[in-house]
């Protein structure tokens, strides 16, 4: 058969509607189409509610990183005055004469042999 006597394709006919088949293709078409539409929704639900998950996750974070900033904040604050306390401490005289009172007593603990 060459291709005008072939009437297994669609064409439309000479009374202007559609030649046996291309509803039913038609039909396969809107099927497969909606199945697509189906897939990909539920790519989308999952993405978005992924996303949804991490945006949260990301908030938490940051409130959390905010805290620890401020507490290290403290911290520091504390430290600086507990180094400024035990340099007080080191200069004062009472550590200065322990120290050398320690010291001597090293140094004659070695002129005696213990």
């Amino acid at each position: 058969m060459d291709a005008a006597t072939d009437t297994s394709e669609s064409r439309p006919d000479t009374a202007g509607g559609t030649a046996p088949g291309v509803e039913e293709i038609d039909r396969i078409s809107l099927a497969q189409a909606l199945q697509d539409f189906e897939v990909a929704n539920a790519r989308v639900m999952d993405l978005t509610s992924r996303l949804t998950t991490t945006h949260r996750d990301l908030v938490a974070t940051r409130s959390e990183l905010e805290k620890l900033k401020l507490r290290n904040g403290v911290l520091r604050k504390h430290n600086r005055r507990l180094q400024r306390e035990v340099k007080q401490l080191n200069d004062s005289r009472a550590v200065r004469s322990a120290q050398a009172a320690t010291r001597a007593v090293q140094k004659a603990r070695k002129k005696l042999g213990k």
